[in-house]
């Protein structure tokens, strides 16, 4: 059985709640058939778990399909791949559902993700699966960019210096107040 899991699961605590959840709904189940009660109302269930249970057709008054279920959910639980997110601030809740449909249409159908927050980050994300990692935060992107923005102060610089005169009106103020208070230049 192939299970198309809803975008509220997106981690594997959220697994762990649903197999416990789908647990339960089995020993209430059994509990009534002992007393002989099968007509008995289902207990309140989550949306998760009902929104799992609609998006894969699934009667679960029947024996079969929760034993199946359950050890479809254990075995996603083992085997399902987990992509590691960290971002700057945490991501909103809309977000990470778009995350987490992109990466299950894109890459697979039963992803689990993770969000972490980096403050160091300052924008972008970093990516990290179990053998690969990814950075694509302005830091890294300043980090590899280095060169080329000390190149463009550096020739600034000696713009400055060969052609005072060359200073743009936004400059020149703050030039002439650093030179009238007898700082260095």
């Amino acid at each position: 059985m192939a299970l198309k899991l809803p975008l509220s699961i997106m981690t594997k605590p959220d697994l762990h709640r649903l197999i416990r959840e789908v647990e339960a709904l089995d020993n209430y189940i059994s509990q009534n058939s002992i007393r002989g009660q099968k007509s008995a109302a289902l207990p309140r269930l989550t949306a998760s778990l009902e929104s799992l249970l609609q998006d894969n057709n699934l009667d679960v008054m029947q024996d079969k399909v929760r034993t199946e279920l359950r050890r479809v959910l254990a075995e996603l639980l083992a085997t399902a791949p987990v992509l590691h997110m960290s971002f700057a601030i945490e991501p909103s809740s809309f977000m990470t559902q778009k995350i987490v449909n992109w990466f299950r249409t894109e890459v697979h159908p039963a992803l689990m993700l993770q969000i972490g927050v980096q403050p160091t980050i300052a924008a972008g994300c970093v990516l990290r699966t179990s053998n690969k990692f990814f950075d694509f935060s302005l830091r890294q992107h300043l980090r590899a960019s280095q060169q080329l923005l000390m190149d463009s102060i550096r020739n600034h610089t000696e713009d400055l210096e060969v052609n005072p005169n060359q200073m743009t009106p936004q400059e020149s103020p703050s030039r002439a107040t650093v030179a009238n208070t007898g700082v260095p230049k």
